[in-house]
């Protein structure tokens, strides 16, 4: 694979390779999809539906993250900013739909990153501090809170997912 890999970064700009790595996501993402409406299956008004298709939730939903980010990277150097943008929040909506919590974090924490890799150091600690700020916030109204707001909270970490409402993981305990 090394070599391989190799091969393709001399051949290829690297917005070329991202290209063609969004792109087969991206189609991994619709074929996903199809399966899902062609089979029946795609249910979202259900309570328990979890986006599927012909793969993994969770595969799936880092296929649509790749791409999400792909777009919004390319947005600032687009002659067609409103393709892109149809394409990530459609992909955001993937995520959302496969109820697959890193997926959607690290689609956030990605888009940041791009969005303040060109600002400022100065913009960047602003906003650094904000958010940190803003999860302190959280966390001391979370603690103040009573149970019944903790509850909700808790669900809506969950994304409507039932199975493995006891941690936020959602993995069986194997060793016991």
């Amino acid at each position: 694979y090394f070599f391989i890999a190799t091969s393709l970064a001399l051949r290829f700009r690297p917005r070329e390779i991202c290209v063609v790595l969004a792109t087969m996501c991206l189609g991994s993402v619709i074929c996903a999809l199809s399966v899902e409406v062609l089979t029946g299956n795609f249910r979202p008004w259900v309570s328990d539906f979890r986006l599927k298709g012909s793969i993994h939730s969770n595969v799936l939903a880092s296929h649509a993250m790749v791409t999400a980010l792909a777009c919004f990277a390319f947005l600032r150097s687009s002659r067609r900013p409103w393709l892109l943008r149809t394409v990530l929040f459609a992909m955001l909506g993937v995520i959302l739909l496969t109820k697959t919590r890193g997926a959607l974090a690290t689609s956030l924490v990605g888009m940041g990153t791009i969005y303040f890799a060109g600002k400022s150091l100065s913009a960047s600690l602003l906003a650094v501090s904000l958010l940190l700020t803003t999860l302190s916030m959280a966390g001391l109204f979370y603690v103040a809170a009573g149970s019944e707001a903790q509850n909700r909270v808790q669900g809506a970490l969950l994304m409507g997912r039932s199975e493995g409402a006891t941690t936020l993981t959602g993995r069986l305990p194997l060793w016991r």
